[in-house]
Formats: structure tokens, sequence, C-alpha cells
């Protein structure tokens, strides 16, 4: 007998043509890809995120050198793992990738974390992260 998994790979596996299709609809990336230009007195990040709602989205900074960009997209088939009843849809390929992402970017300076503004527009997350004027480098004297 069959898990519910299986049943469930199987007519997948069909809807999408094959094992590899498989693959890449269910296991490719969700995070975005990003681009990080350094100005003279900031960093901006842009991540490409089409489909995604403001809703859908966290930008968190840490230890004012990590910026991390987080988020979900809802899976338009059953979660399940099964086809229920309630969502008797048929797909004939399932391509684009769903479910949860998480994306760190190390910053190579330090950044104001007090001064982090971000806006989504068209699909493009940019992140805009003013550069920290103190170095934190502190001389040490030798006795």
């Amino acid at each position: 007998m069959k898990s519910e998994n299986e049943d469930f790979l199987s007519v997948v596996t069909k809807a999408v043509g094959a094992a590899d299709g498989l693959s890449k609809a269910f296991l490719g990336s969700v995070a975005p890809q990003v681009d990080v230009e350094e100005t003279k007195n900031s960093f901006v990040i842009k991540a490409d995120l089409p489909g995604y709602a403001k809703n859908q989205l966290q930008v968190s900074v840490e230890d004012s050198q990590s910026v991390t960009i987080s988020g979900e997209r809802p899976c338009t088939f059953a979660s399940s793992g099964i086809l229920s009843s309630r969502d008797p849809k048929l797909y004939s390929r399932i391509e684009r990738p769903c479910g949860q992402f998480t994306r760190t970017l190390r910053l190579p300076k330090s950044v104001n974390v007090e001064s982090v503004s971000s806006k989504l527009n068209n699909g493009v997350l940019e992140i805009i992260l003013q550069k920290s004027a103190s170095t934190n480098k502190v001389k040490v004297n030798i006795e």
C-alpha cells in the first residue's frame, strides 16, 4: 500500500512531467537574487521578489553588519500533501517555487541600525542602510 506522500508525489510527478521537473518545482530556491551597491554613505540592496506583497516580507538588521530578508510565498496547491476535495484543481505544470525563505547578507562595513529604510516597488525590494559614522576602532596604548 502506498503512503499518502507517495500518492501525492506520483500525482505531482505526472502533472509536472518528470521527476526532474518535480525537484525544480519543490526544491527550487525561493530566496531572492540580490545586488548590493556600496555608495559613499550607504549600502543599497535590491532583491528581486516578484509576486510578493509587503506583508509577506520581513527585513532585519543584526549586529550592524548583517541584513536578513525573509518571507513566504504560499503554495497554490494543497499543502497537506494530498490534493483535497476542497482544492480540486488539476495542474499540468508546477514550476513556481513556494514556501519560506531566509537570506542573510554580511556587509563589509557597519551600518546605522536606526536609519534603515526599505520599499517594495514592481517586485523589487530596495533596502537602504546608512553607513555607521563610528568605525568601532579604539586605539590601545601599550604599557
